[in-house]
């Protein structure tokens, strides 16, 4: 049986629609108490509630610079940031020397899409980071491995897909 993708939806959303939807079922205590150390113990009440509400996991990062390349006044620094061995994230630092603050650019339909944001960004004085969360584009997948058939002379490619019940594929990673 060959499984056909299905349309999405009109109403579908995207990661900013999906945010800002769950964000409003988040509790809102926007009175802050008057004294520096009340303003603390509120703070670290209210980071806790949120860490249990959003599930947080602490990752231990490790950052690897890939390379580093500079054209027509773009310096661009490429890293491979791994989180624990759970997960590991291309990312692109972009900078000129007018760059100042920082801006983070999630190029969850891959760094092409995102191509105008980031020069509007650039030229607007921000040094960027640019991640690529879903691999569209950056991840560099073929390796030589041992397979099956024990050959350690082939190219090996490991992929794991997230896909709807009707096939159409949400997402992926690639080794």
């Amino acid at each position: 049986m060959m499984l056909r993708p299905s349309p999405f939806p009109a109403d579908s959303s995207d990661f900013n629609k999906l945010a800002l939807q769950l964000s409003r079922k988040l509790p809102r205590d926007a009175q802050l108490p008057p004294t520096g150390q009340a303003v603390e113990r509120w703070r670290q009440r209210k980071l806790k509630l949120l860490r249990e509400i959003v599930r947080v996991r602490s990752y231990q990062l490790h950052a690897e610079q890939v390379a580093n390349n500079g054209k027509n006044g773009i310096q661009a620094t490429f890293w491979r940031l791994r989180l624990d061995d759970v997960w590991t994230l291309p990312a692109v630092e972009l900078s000129t020397d007018k760059s100042g603050a920082t801006a983070i650019v999630v190029a969850d339909d891959g760094y092409k899409n995102a191509a105008l944001k980031i020069q509007q960004l650039l030229s607007d004085g921000y040094r960027i980071l640019a991640l690529d969360p879903f691999y569209v584009g950056g991840s560099k997948i073929a390796k030589r491995g041992y397979s099956r058939e024990h050959r350690g002379d082939c190219k090996q490619v490991c992929i794991g897909l997230v896909a709807t019940q009707d096939g159409f594929p949400l997402a992926y990673e690639a080794r």
